[in-house]
């Protein structure tokens, strides 16, 4: 939804403080703009204690999340989190690692009006990493994942969504069958199993 709106004289110059996302029009009644994210210094990475708390919503339970944004320390919750979920320190840092070295890249990759890792794409790309193969056409991308000792061979197929904001936004189309196979790579990811 809009929050906002402002008219720019030529010339006349702007800055914003925190994340915004802008869309440019000649005129509000056009079809057409250009849209701009402004984000922090940091991104495509996630620093902030809220937004990589958020960014767990893939891999943790509606319960660990809130107990996590809840936390009087949230960085000890999260340093406690870590080590109960993979056992060592070492393992710990591996998972760490892994899942927003994926945030990261799922943001660099597929940010539009939304950031990368909120995205459909982002969100399989956060689970399960780069895919094997992808078949680009003009309506749909198809992203396969082969099989591996854990899971079977994957198809996830996202659908072009044109909108106002970006020509390059992708929708999941959803399979009963992917449920079962996303719990097994959360379960894997959490585990510290990496060859998924």
């Amino acid at each position: 939804s809009i929050d906002s709106t402002f008219n720019m004289k030529k010339g006349r110059l702007f800055s914003l403080q925190d994340s915004h996302l802008l869309l440019v029009q000649q005129d509000t009644t056009s079809l057409s703009g250009i849209t701009l994210r402004v984000e922090d210094q940091f991104y495509p990475k996630l620093v902030h204690i809220d937004d990589i708390i958020d960014a767990l919503v893939y891999i943790t339970t509606r319960g660990e999340k809130q107990a996590l944004l809840n936390a009087s320390s949230k960085k000890k919750a999260l340093d406690k989190f870590w080590l109960q979920l993979s056992r060592t320190p070492q393992r710990a840092r591996s998972v760490i690692k892994l899942y927003f070295d994926r945030i990261e890249e799922a943001n660099r990759y597929f940010t539009n009006y939304k950031q990368g890792w909120k995205t459909d794409q982002g969100m399989i790309y956060s689970v399960y990493g780069a895919p094997d193969i992808v078949n680009r056409y003009d309506d749909h991308e198809m992203w396969i994942y082969n099989k591996t000792d854990d899971l079977p061979k994957l198809t996830f197929k996202f659908i072009k969504v044109q909108n106002l904001l970006s020509d390059k936004h992708y929708s999941l189309i959803k399979d009963e069958e992917y449920e079962l196979y996303w719990h097994r790579a959360i379960d894997l990811l959490r585990k510290g199993r990496q060859n998924i």
